[in-house]
């Protein structure tokens, strides 16, 4: 029962985001806490990446970045849990996020396992798509960081250190038109 409310909370919050015409979301927001199974390679990975990102987007300020940061507006689902958020300032990163707010200065960071890459390892799959489309559509500048490409680099940190500038480059151009 509880597993198919999260799917029609994720249905609902997704039609929100997607379609103009809809009025939702229509289903209330859960009161209770729940756990989120989190993947945990991602977890260990987010924690080992804070003090080289720190160094990529602040000279070493890591107050501005915050971990496994929950999104208030959408569901309790890992599709909506951001792996790592860069704030613009510290004081930004008391703020909540929501459907109706200014995260245009925020950049997510998501870490990306194999399994969210087709069998190529070069089209991202269906719900990290969405995922980022939706985040996008939010306002929120998206950075992709590969998990494979990362933990190689971790023993180079200048190297690493590269791979993240690029990366945070890439998430702050401006949005093509298509």
């Amino acid at each position: 029962m509880s597993q198919s409310r999260a799917e029609l909370k994720l249905f609902d919050s997704t039609m929100n985001l997607s379609c103009k015409g809809y009025e939702g979301p229509m289903l209330p927001k859960d009161k209770n806490y729940t756990p989120v199974p989190q993947d945990q390679r991602v977890a260990r990975l987010s924690s080992r990446l804070l003090a080289p990102l720190a160094d990529v987007v602040g000279g070493g300020d890591s107050s501005r970045l915050a971990r496994t940061v929950l999104l208030a507006a959408l569901p309790l689902h890992p599709l909506f849990i951001v792996d790592l958020m860069v704030y613009p300032s510290h004081a930004a990163s008391l703020l909540r996020f929501g459907f109706h707010t200014n995260n245009s200065s925020n950049t997510a960071v998501l870490v990306l396992t194999p399994e969210h890459y087709d069998r190529t390892g070069e089209h991202l799959m269906g719900s990290q798509v969405m995922r980022v489309r939706h985040l996008k559509r939010m306002g929120f500048k998206v950075m992709l960081v590969k998990m494979t490409e990362t933990n190689k680099l971790m023993v180079h940190p200048r190297e690493l250190k590269e791979y993240l500038q690029r990366q945070y480059l890439e998430a702050q151009k401006p949005p093509t038109v298509a």
